[in-house]
Protein backbone atom coordinates (compact mmCIF):
# COMPACT_ATOMS: atom_id res chain seq x y z
CA UNK A 1 0.00 0.00 0.00
CA UNK A 2 1.23 3.36 -1.08
CA UNK A 3 0.60 5.97 1.37
CA UNK A 4 0.89 10.02 0.63
CA UNK A 5 2.03 12.48 3.31
CA UNK A 6 4.00 16.07 2.85
CA UNK A 7 6.96 17.66 4.14
CA UNK A 8 7.02 20.48 5.98
CA UNK A 9 10.54 21.65 5.38
CA UNK A 10 9.61 24.33 2.72
CA UNK A 11 7.53 26.19 5.23
CA UNK A 12 10.77 26.81 7.09
CA UNK A 13 13.41 27.95 4.97
CA UNK A 14 14.93 30.59 7.43
CA UNK A 15 16.06 29.98 11.61
CA UNK A 16 13.67 32.74 12.30
CA UNK A 17 10.59 31.39 10.32
CA UNK A 18 7.57 29.44 11.11
CA UNK A 19 8.11 30.16 14.87
CA UNK A 20 5.03 30.69 16.00
CA UNK A 21 1.83 28.40 16.62
CA UNK A 22 -0.74 29.96 14.22
CA UNK A 23 1.93 29.70 11.24
CA UNK A 24 2.09 25.90 12.44
CA UNK A 25 -1.66 25.65 11.91
CA UNK A 26 -2.01 26.94 9.01
CA UNK A 27 0.80 24.94 7.61
CA UNK A 28 -0.73 21.55 8.52
CA UNK A 29 -4.50 23.13 7.49
CA UNK A 30 -3.31 23.29 4.12
CA UNK A 31 -1.46 20.49 3.74
CA UNK A 32 -4.52 18.40 5.02
CA UNK A 33 -6.78 20.52 2.81
CA UNK A 34 -4.71 19.83 -0.27
CA UNK A 35 -5.23 15.88 0.27
CA UNK A 36 -2.63 14.72 2.84
CA UNK A 37 -3.26 13.16 6.34
CA UNK A 38 0.54 12.86 7.16
CA UNK A 39 3.53 15.03 7.05
CA UNK A 40 7.43 14.42 7.07
CA UNK A 41 9.06 16.39 9.86
CA UNK A 42 12.54 17.25 9.64
CA UNK A 43 15.00 16.10 12.68
CA UNK A 44 15.84 18.91 15.51
CA UNK A 45 14.13 20.56 17.60
CA UNK A 46 13.96 23.42 20.24
CA UNK A 47 12.01 26.76 21.08
CA UNK A 48 12.90 28.23 17.12
CA UNK A 49 12.31 24.88 15.33
CA UNK A 50 9.56 23.05 17.80
CA UNK A 51 8.32 21.32 13.75
CA UNK A 52 12.18 21.13 13.20
CA UNK A 53 15.09 22.69 11.17
CA UNK A 54 16.10 21.63 7.73
CA UNK A 55 19.19 23.46 8.34
CA UNK A 56 19.98 22.26 11.89
CA UNK A 57 18.89 18.15 11.84
CA UNK A 58 20.26 15.32 13.68
CA UNK A 59 20.30 12.98 10.39
CA UNK A 60 23.29 12.90 8.50
CA UNK A 61 23.99 12.26 4.91
CA UNK A 62 25.14 8.51 3.48
CA UNK A 63 28.29 10.28 1.80
CA UNK A 64 30.41 13.30 1.65
CA UNK A 65 29.82 15.93 -0.85
CA UNK A 66 31.22 15.73 -4.39
CA UNK A 67 33.78 18.64 -3.28
CA UNK A 68 35.57 15.46 -1.20
CA UNK A 69 35.99 13.75 -4.17
CA UNK A 70 35.21 10.36 -5.66
CA UNK A 71 34.76 7.53 -3.04
CA UNK A 72 38.11 4.95 -3.67
CA UNK A 73 36.99 1.84 -2.39
CA UNK A 74 38.37 1.26 1.09
CA UNK A 75 35.57 4.42 1.72
CA UNK A 76 33.23 2.69 -0.10
CA UNK A 77 33.30 -0.76 2.47
CA UNK A 78 33.32 1.59 5.52
CA UNK A 79 30.50 3.39 4.75
CA UNK A 80 29.20 -0.13 3.87
CA UNK A 81 29.84 -1.30 7.20
CA UNK A 82 28.70 1.87 8.87
CA UNK A 83 25.37 2.03 7.84
CA UNK A 84 24.76 -2.01 8.17
CA UNK A 85 25.81 -1.17 11.44
CA UNK A 86 23.13 1.35 11.84
CA UNK A 87 20.42 -0.46 10.39
CA UNK A 88 21.06 -3.35 12.29
CA UNK A 89 20.61 -1.04 15.24
CA UNK A 90 17.33 0.35 14.57
CA UNK A 91 15.86 -2.87 13.27
CA UNK A 92 15.83 -4.02 16.92
CA UNK A 93 12.66 -1.39 17.33
CA UNK A 94 11.26 -1.72 14.25
CA UNK A 95 12.59 1.05 11.72
CA UNK A 96 14.20 0.70 8.46
CA UNK A 97 17.23 2.49 7.10
CA UNK A 98 16.93 4.73 4.05
CA UNK A 99 19.95 6.52 2.55
CA UNK A 100 18.91 9.79 1.45
CA UNK A 101 21.32 10.90 -1.60
CA UNK A 102 21.18 14.29 -3.12
CA UNK A 103 22.36 15.82 -6.31
CA UNK A 104 25.55 17.05 -4.23
CA UNK A 105 26.75 13.71 -3.24
CA UNK A 106 30.28 11.95 -3.20
CA UNK A 107 28.18 9.31 -4.38
CA UNK A 108 27.14 10.68 -7.76
CA UNK A 109 31.47 10.15 -8.69
CA UNK A 110 32.47 6.92 -9.79
CA UNK A 111 28.91 4.74 -9.50
CA UNK A 112 29.08 5.37 -5.92
CA UNK A 113 25.52 4.65 -5.56
CA UNK A 114 25.81 1.34 -7.03
CA UNK A 115 29.31 0.37 -5.63
CA UNK A 116 27.45 1.16 -2.16
CA UNK A 117 24.66 -1.11 -2.76
CA UNK A 118 26.27 -3.46 -4.02
CA UNK A 119 28.33 -3.41 -0.86
CA UNK A 120 25.55 -3.67 1.45
CA UNK A 121 22.31 -6.15 2.25
CA UNK A 122 18.60 -5.43 1.81
CA UNK A 123 18.68 -4.03 5.55
CA UNK A 124 19.98 -1.02 4.03
CA UNK A 125 17.74 0.86 2.30
CA UNK A 126 17.57 3.94 -0.34
CA UNK A 127 15.13 7.62 0.05
CA UNK A 128 14.66 7.91 -3.67
CA UNK A 129 14.26 11.47 -4.47
CA UNK A 130 12.56 11.68 -8.17
CA UNK A 131 13.79 15.51 -8.33
CA UNK A 132 18.13 14.92 -6.91
CA UNK A 133 18.48 11.84 -9.17
CA UNK A 134 16.97 13.34 -12.31
CA UNK A 135 19.43 16.68 -11.47
CA UNK A 136 22.19 14.19 -11.00
CA UNK A 137 21.39 13.26 -14.22
CA UNK A 138 20.17 9.17 -12.70
CA UNK A 139 16.77 8.25 -14.21
CA UNK A 140 14.52 7.70 -11.53
CA UNK A 141 12.05 5.63 -13.13
CA UNK A 142 14.88 3.40 -14.41
CA UNK A 143 16.87 3.30 -11.06
CA UNK A 144 13.68 2.14 -9.19
CA UNK A 145 13.23 -0.66 -11.97
CA UNK A 146 16.56 -1.76 -11.32
CA UNK A 147 16.59 -1.75 -7.53
CA UNK A 148 13.46 -1.85 -6.44
CA UNK A 149 13.97 -4.03 -3.16
CA UNK A 150 16.45 -1.36 -1.89
CA UNK A 151 13.73 1.57 -2.64
CA UNK A 152 12.40 2.13 1.44
CA UNK A 153 11.50 5.26 1.16
CA UNK A 154 10.52 7.94 -1.52
CA UNK A 155 10.53 12.05 -1.72
CA UNK A 156 8.47 13.02 -5.21
CA UNK A 157 9.23 16.26 -6.39
CA UNK A 158 10.27 17.32 -9.71
CA UNK A 159 13.18 19.25 -11.23
CA UNK A 160 14.05 21.58 -13.47
CA UNK A 161 17.60 21.65 -15.12
CA UNK A 162 20.22 19.27 -14.53
CA UNK A 163 23.80 19.87 -12.79
CA UNK A 164 25.58 19.25 -16.24
CA UNK A 165 28.60 21.57 -15.73
CA UNK A 166 29.34 19.20 -12.09
CA UNK A 167 29.16 22.03 -10.07
CA UNK A 168 28.21 19.59 -7.15
CA UNK A 169 32.29 19.41 -7.19
CA UNK A 170 32.49 23.02 -5.66
CA UNK A 171 33.67 23.41 -2.63
CA UNK A 172 30.27 24.87 -0.18
CA UNK A 173 27.89 23.61 -2.90
CA UNK A 174 24.80 23.76 -0.44
CA UNK A 175 24.92 27.53 -0.45
CA UNK A 176 26.71 28.27 -3.72
CA UNK A 177 25.13 25.71 -6.08
CA UNK A 178 21.47 24.40 -4.10
CA UNK A 179 21.17 27.73 -2.84
CA UNK A 180 22.34 31.21 -5.06
CA UNK A 181 21.94 29.16 -8.49
CA UNK A 182 25.53 27.82 -9.34
CA UNK A 183 27.10 29.74 -12.17
CA UNK A 184 23.73 30.07 -14.43
CA UNK A 185 22.12 31.40 -11.03
CA UNK A 186 18.69 28.89 -11.47
CA UNK A 187 16.29 30.39 -9.72
CA UNK A 188 14.40 27.21 -8.97
CA UNK A 189 15.99 23.68 -8.74
CA UNK A 190 12.66 22.18 -7.93
CA UNK A 191 9.08 22.54 -9.32
CA UNK A 192 5.66 21.15 -8.77
CA UNK A 193 5.14 17.67 -10.27
CA UNK A 194 2.17 18.97 -12.98
CA UNK A 195 5.16 21.35 -14.25
CA UNK A 196 6.99 20.67 -17.51
CA UNK A 197 10.58 19.72 -15.97
CA UNK A 198 12.66 16.44 -15.70
CA UNK A 199 10.61 14.37 -13.93
CA UNK A 200 7.64 12.24 -15.28
CA UNK A 201 5.79 11.95 -12.32
CA UNK A 202 2.90 10.02 -13.25
CA UNK A 203 5.67 7.43 -15.03
CA UNK A 204 7.56 7.70 -11.48
CA UNK A 205 4.18 6.33 -9.15
CA UNK A 206 3.36 4.07 -11.96
CA UNK A 207 6.56 1.97 -12.04
CA UNK A 208 5.83 2.10 -7.75
CA UNK A 209 2.85 0.30 -8.15
CA UNK A 210 4.26 -2.30 -10.99
CA UNK A 211 7.00 -2.83 -8.58
CA UNK A 212 4.67 -3.44 -5.81
CA UNK A 213 6.29 -0.73 -3.91
CA UNK A 214 4.96 -0.16 -0.42
CA UNK A 215 5.42 2.52 1.53
CA UNK A 216 5.36 6.74 2.19
CA UNK A 217 5.50 8.69 -0.92
CA UNK A 218 6.52 12.44 0.58
CA UNK A 219 5.67 15.01 -1.58
CA UNK A 220 8.04 17.82 -1.35
CA UNK A 221 8.41 21.54 -2.85
CA UNK A 222 12.06 22.52 -1.43
CA UNK A 223 12.43 26.67 -1.64
CA UNK A 224 9.52 27.40 -2.78
CA UNK A 225 8.99 30.92 -2.50
CA UNK A 226 5.20 30.62 -2.07
CA UNK A 227 4.85 27.04 0.06
CA UNK A 228 0.95 26.79 0.76
CA UNK A 229 0.52 27.59 -3.26
CA UNK A 230 2.99 24.67 -4.17
CA UNK A 231 1.28 22.43 -1.41
CA UNK A 232 -1.69 23.14 -3.44
CA UNK A 233 -0.80 22.49 -6.69
CA UNK A 234 0.97 18.70 -5.83
CA UNK A 235 -2.23 18.56 -3.93
CA UNK A 236 -4.25 18.80 -6.81
CA UNK A 237 -1.32 16.49 -8.77
CA UNK A 238 -1.98 13.97 -6.45
CA UNK A 239 -5.43 13.39 -5.97
CA UNK A 240 -6.30 13.95 -9.72
CA UNK A 241 -3.24 12.27 -11.55
CA UNK A 242 -1.02 10.00 -9.52
CA UNK A 243 -3.26 8.63 -6.74
CA UNK A 244 -5.62 6.67 -9.34
CA UNK A 245 -2.65 5.64 -10.95
CA UNK A 246 -2.31 3.27 -7.61
CA UNK A 247 -5.56 3.27 -6.23
CA UNK A 248 -7.97 3.83 -9.15
CA UNK A 249 -10.99 3.21 -6.70
CA UNK A 250 -9.92 6.35 -4.71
Amino acid sequence: MIRWSYAINQFKPQFDDFARRRQHQRALRVVSVSGFDAVELCAGTGRWEPLGNPDHVLVVRPAPSGAHGPLDDQAIVRLAHAWTEVANAIAEDGVRLALHVDFLSALRLDDGIERLLAATGPEVGLALDTAEFAIAGIDPVAFLRRHPDRVTHVHLKNATVRDELDEFTQPAAEYTVLRAGGSRVVPRWFLELGEPGLVDSSAFVAALAETGYAGWVVVESDFTPHPATSVMLNGWEVQRVLRPLVDPAG
